[in-house]
């Protein structure tokens, strides 16, 4: 009777064992995606930050293209003015 129940205990510390251990392995591989998941999304936050950059170098030099043609355009008009001007 003594040597069955022994084994019925040691057979309970090793099944608790055993749940424990799947536990605490469960819980890290969280961790892990956890932490991979928040790298991910640093490298994520990190290319959205240099496109958004890219895009603003783009419409910087849009914006100074159009600047040059509103120049061009204002000394057209300047010149047709003064032309209209001289028929008068």
């Amino acid at each position: 009777m003594g040597r069955g129940l022994a084994w019925i205990i040691i057979f309970l510390i090793l099944c608790i064992a055993v749940v424990c251990s799947t536990a605490i392995y469960a819980r890290h591989r969280r961790a892990m995606a956890s932490a991979q998941a928040s790298v991910t999304g640093g490298e994520e936050y990190r290319r959205l930050a240099e496109m958004a950059v890219t895009a603003q170098e783009h419409n910087d030099l849009k914006l100074q293209e159009l600047m040059q043609q509103v120049g061009q355009l204002r000394e057209q008009m300047a010149s047709v003015q003064h032309i209209l001007k001289e028929v008068e």
